[in-house]
């Protein structure tokens, strides 16, 4: 989303230099207002439309190799459709087992009341998880 927000605020200042250009100062002022007041709330609706969408990243460090079966026994348990696991070869020696899991909530009960920090609070009791954190 990032480089379609880039475009349209570069199409806008385009638009702007335009209508000043034809000499339409109040409606060049009154479309700047506008757009300071969306470019001023779009943060705060892109974090709570974040945190209610059906797909996220974590970034997981378990324990040991051997309960990612279990994690992934757990996640579907709790609704969620895991679409996508990366082994981090980075922290290969350190003990840890890393990956990046991306997960899909499938679950109506889930999408409906749970955010994705309740979900990673709820995975994060597990014993066998060293750290969990949402890559965003």
């Amino acid at each position: 989303m990032k480089g379609l927000t880039t475009s349209a605020a570069l199409w806008f200042c385009g638009f702007l230099g335009f209508v000043i250009g034809a000499g339409q100062y109040t409606l060049s002022i009154i479309v700047y207002v506008l757009f300071l007041c969306i470019l001023t709330w779009f943060p705060s609706i892109e974090v709570y439309l974040n945190n209610r969408s059906n797909h996220f990243e974590i970034h997981l460090e378990l324990k040991n190799s051997n309960y990612l079966r279990d994690f992934v026994t757990v996640s579907r348990q709790l609704g969620l459709r895991i679409d996508d696991i990366e082994a981090n070869q980075a922290y290969v020696g350190s003990g840890l087992s890393v990956y990046t899991i991306t997960f899909t909530i499938f679950s109506a009960e889930l999408k409906k009341y749970k955010t994705h920090r309740e979900i990673i609070q709820a995975l994060s009791s597990l014993d066998y998880i060293y750290h969990i954190e949402e890559l965003r």
